[in-house]
């Protein structure tokens, strides 16, 4: 019976012992191993332009650039490469208009189609298209046609404001339409006389500027010095 009792006490015994020996839950946690963090794995290099990726933030996106293709209006050559424009447009040649741009510009296609098209759109056109329309009437148009293809521009404003009373900016507005108008005939007359049509050419001279039979000789033969 004493040997039981001695057993069961050894057994005790060694019980206890085993539980003083287990680690308590806290000291399990810190012993256990810690995770592999991401890019443990790389290597130094790698890791170095990992963690500049991760930390650069993305540069926002640039505003997008303003159109270079833009005439300034404060050049008079400009006014008059815009007037033409607007005059093409008007007679609904558009294609002209675009051709006339890239020609004294030497801007890309879409480029100048862009700026024909803006102009298209704008009011200026409209108004210009009034005035050379509806206010003016075909004899002082003639009469300003007449005073450009003798290079008396000054005398073709004076003449529009005497008629109209308009402002001195409108009144050269409207001259800057009407020399669009005579480069234009001096393009139809140059093409009347590439294809020997100089007859005709005399006869589209007369209907625009109301000149007689004469002056619209000498005009012609004119330009056919000017092409020779």
């Amino acid at each position: 019976m004493s040997i039981l009792w001695i057993i069961i006490a050894i057994a005790l015994l060694l019980f206890f012992i085993w539980q003083l020996m287990q680690p308590k839950q806290g000291a399990k946690a810190s012993n256990a191993p810690s995770p592999t963090p991401p890019g443990a794995l790389l290597s130094g290099e790698a890791q170095e332009e990992a963690n500049m990726v991760a930390t650069v933030s993305p540069e926002k996106a640039p505003p997008p650039a303003t159109p270079k293709n833009v005439l300034d209006l404060s050049s008079a050559a400009n006014r008059r490469l815009q007037a033409e424009v607007e005059a093409f447009l008007y007679k609904g040649k558009k294609m002209m208009a675009i051709q006339r741009l890239r020609d004294f510009k030497h801007w890309e296609l879409q480029a100048a189609k862009d700026y024909v098209e803006a102009i298209e759109d704008e009011q200026t056109l409209s108004k210009a298209r009034n005035r050379m329309s509806d206010e003016a009437s075909s004899a002082r148009r003639q009469a300003v046609i007449r005073l450009l293809a003798e290079n008396q521009r000054v005398n073709a404003v004076k003449l529009v404001r005497e008629e109209t009373n308009w402002r001195l900016d409108q009144a050269e507005e409207y001259v800057d339409a009407m020399q669009g108008a005579l480069n234009i005939l001096q393009a139809e007359v140059n093409h009347f006389l590439y294809t020997h049509q100089k007859a005709a050419a005399i006869r589209r001279v007369s209907t625009v500027t109301g000149w007689d039979l004469s002056k619209s000789i000498d005009y012609v033969e004119h330009l056919q010095k000017n092409l020779s």
